[in-house]
């Protein structure tokens, strides 16, 4: 059995040793950022991650994880909303002619099924009698007049 000094000597160089379980976790997971991203992480800087103290380690990973946050926040805010892309598509339409420029039931229509398809759609104005439309998950589908979607 262990005296405790013993013990309490391996209390204190564990408590001194930086935790490697996060600095091994977000290694990796630059790992895999970096192949997402297709770009390669300088091996080096990863080794960095297990000299550093751990009051530095930690304000590493808050701001990463701010930045992260900043990053996605930002994405988000530029999708606009279903107003004002049928806003959008209604100047697109008046700026092509006569022949490009909606019934407002038409318009009505279109505005239903983007609501229905949710927000994060993103209208793509190229065709008269229909539209192509972006959904989250980046298929194009077209809309046509009627509201419904279209093969062309």
């Amino acid at each position: 059995m262990k005296s405790n000094s013993a013990i309490s000597t391996i209390e204190q160089r564990t408590a001194l040793a930086p935790r490697p379980r996060p600095r091994v976790r977000l290694a990796n997971a630059l790992d895999l950022l970096g192949r997402a991203a297709g770009v390669e992480l300088d091996a080096t800087l990863k080794g960095r991650l297990f000299e550093m103290p751990d009051d530095e380690f930690d304000a590493l990973l808050q701001g990463l994880a701010a930045g992260v946050a900043k990053t996605v926040a930002a994405a988000h805010a530029k999708i606009p909303s279903i107003d004002a892309e049928i806003e959008n598509f209604a100047q697109w339409q008046g700026a092509k002619g006569a022949l490009f420029i909606w019934p407002a039931a038409a318009m009505e229509a279109l505005r239903a099924k983007m609501t229905e398809l949710g927000e994060g759609v993103e209208l793509i104005p190229c065709f008269a009698m229909s539209v192509q439309v972006k959904l989250r998950s980046g298929r194009l589908i077209l809309i046509g007049r009627d509201g419904r979607e279209t093969k062309s």
